[in-house]
């Protein structure tokens, strides 16, 4: 009896990873007809939060068949910024990439010639029909030459991390960017949620 029960066990979570295999590889081919495609349609939002480091642009770009994107790019303060991409189909989130770079001063240095460590970090979220996020894979890299952190990072293996309160939140913050019509409603989805 124990035996029947750990092969259903075991059947029933090669059925649910067998599941997330096909979602993903789905997920890629939207994807990809997002980046090799032309947008039906595009707008380009400039926000800056008054009196506070924070600004940047959203891009948000719409697809034949149901697909659109949204691409955040800001700096937040002088010592950090990042560039969020979210993936949409029939206004739906199945995808999200987010890449974000800060620096800090290192050991090392003196005030005339101070030293700096800058820290890059990759994060994609994958989303079933439902907005569960059943993937989460993550990178990062540190290092005293900036400009290297991308070459170092893409050689760096991303690690598989169980989905959280985190991948909920992006997902939450998805679909207001998509219908955002203002800088000012950009503004706010960032400040209210935080960077």
């Amino acid at each position: 009896m124990i035996a029947k029960i750990l092969c259903l066990f075991v059947a029933s979570i090669a059925l649910a990873s067998a599941e997330v295999e096909d979602r993903i590889a789905q997920i890629r081919k939207w994807y990809a007809a997002i980046d090799d495609g032309k947008p039906v349609s595009e707008k380009t939002l400039k926000f800056e939060q008054e009196g506070d480091p924070f600004s940047g642009t959203v891009s948000i770009r719409h697809f034949p068949d149901g697909l659109a994107a949204v691409t955040v790019d800001y700096v937040a303060g002088d010592h950090g910024g990042g560039t969020d991409h979210y993936y949409f189909r029939n206004g739906d989130v199945f995808f999200i990439y987010l890449v974000g770079q800060s620096w800090r001063f290192a050991e090392g240095g003196t005030p005339d010639k101070p030293v700096t460590e800058d820290t890059r970090r990759e994060d994609r979220y994958y989303y079933d029909e439902e907005g569960k996020c059943v993937r989460h894979l993550s990178r990062a890299a540190t290092s005293k030459d900036p400009d290297a952190l991308p070459t170092i990072l893409s050689q760096k293996k991303q690690e598989d991390v169980p989905p959280d309160v985190e991948a909920e939140f992006h997902a939450g913050r998805a679909k207001p960017l998509l219908n955002a019509a203002t800088a000012q409603e950009v503004l706010e989805i960032y400040l209210e949620q935080g960077c």
